[in-house]
């Protein structure tokens, strides 16, 4: 936060429905069939945003990491999905940053490994429901996602395997774009090593200027 900071964006950070800190019945408000309420709550922090004066339609980025990748991903979705049923007037993102994140919840859970399976199950739907799991997984909405995207992962990332990014930016070539993508090798879930973290942060940082910062 501070990298970006310096280099000239703004932050915000949403509570949204599911987060910690709040009591037990907040952080499950999103679990299972209640999982794109939290998605909802993203693109509402970027709308207020808008309306009060702190950002304009189109220059805002989503970032998350992890299930965080998820929400960056799925609120890109959300996002044109208002715009589409005429309940928002345009599109409020303008790019978006996933690192490690989830696309498909259902090759994620078949992928994770095993001691996560059944706690993750629990909190985003179980495989004894694909239907469901399909319904909020972005890569079966891979249409709604327009605008630039960076996607990072790390090669040995036992939690979100890498297939997970390898999903997404096969889907957006399909269909004519050209994702920026930042593999690392010798990373897991998410970049702890300074040389990987430095590389990664300087190339979302040019993402961000050339699609945003204008």
């Amino acid at each position: 936060r501070q990298y970006v900071l310096r280099e000239g964006f703004g932050v915000v950070l949403p509570n949204v429905r599911g987060s910690d800190g709040y009591g037990r019945e907040f952080l499950m408000k999103d679990d299972y069939k209640n999982r794109w309420d939290s998605v909802r709550d993203g693109v509402e922090a970027a709308a207020w945003l808008v309306n009060n004066g702190y950002a304009r339609p189109g220059k805002i980025s989503t970032y998350g990491g992890s299930y965080g990748g998820f929400m960056s991903v799925a609120c890109l979705v959300e996002d044109q999905q208002r715009v589409d049923a005429g309940t928002q007037k345009e599109r409020i993102f303008g790019a978006g940053i996933n690192v490690v994140g989830i696309v498909n919840l259902k090759t994620f859970l078949e992928q994770t490994s095993g001691y996560r399976r059944k706690l993750r199950e629990a909190e985003y739907g179980p495989l004894s429901d694909p239907e469901f799991l399909a319904s909020v997984s972005s890569i079966h909405k891979i249409d709604k996602i327009n605008v630039p995207m960076m996607i990072a992962h790390g090669l040995n990332d036992p939690r979100v395997p890498v297939g997970e990014a390898m999903q997404l930016a096969i889907g957006l070539m399909k269909k004519g774009q050209e994702p920026v993508q930042f593999y690392a090798p010798d990373e897991g879930n998410g970049f702890k090593k300074l040389e990987n973290r430095l590389l990664f942060s300087k190339r979302m940082s040019r993402c961000l200027k050339e699609n945003i910062d204008q």
